[in-house]
């Protein structure tokens, strides 16, 4: 019931003075370990505000969906290595990355030109079998392709299955 309510305030909560009380609240009703509550509260804080939303994700046990979120919302930022970073501090709490998550370190390397993070986040692709995922595949394409790295961008195309 109470976590019903809560997620109705996250919904509501459109200043940054009412996402500021929420995760107080989390914390009386205990649900600040709420994997649910804690991406649906990362997820509608974001447009508000980055910092403020990278605040609170340091102070909870992050779910899988709430590092995808922010290390997203860093990619598409001038800030994208930001993305990296986050996606190390991710791999060191043991949390494994998925499908959603690989593209978005791929986009902020290309940002940031540094093929070797580039070429580090494609051997792990590769080590976890998702190296046939199309948009994987073409998100590391157009990272080779940024970083002027035109025979790693052909060799993976050529592998490519679609």
């Amino acid at each position: 019931m109470i976590s019903r309510q809560i997620e109705t305030l996250i919904q509501l909560s459109k200043t940054a003075h009412h996402h500021h009380q929420l995760p107080a609240l989390f914390l009386k009703t205990s649900l600040d370990h709420n994997t649910y509550i804690i991406s649906r509260f990362i997820l509608t804080s974001l447009p508000i505000s980055l910092h403020f939303t990278r605040s609170l994700f340091n102070n909870v046990m992050p779910p899988l969906f709430a590092y995808n979120t922010l290390i997203r919302a860093y990619a598409k930022t001038s800030c994208s290595i930001e993305s990296i970073k986050l996606f190390d501090e991710m791999l060191k709490t043991g949390l494994r990355p998925d499908n959603l998550t690989y593209p978005f370190v791929v986009k902020a390397s290309d940002q940031c030109l540094l093929i070797g993070v580039g070429g580090s986040v494609h051997s792990l692709i590769f080590k976890v079998g998702l190296h046939s995922d199309k948009y994987i595949g073409n998100t590391l394409l157009r990272m080779y392709a940024a970083c002027k790295e035109i025979d790693f961008a052909k060799a993976l195309f050529d592998e490519m299955p679609e």
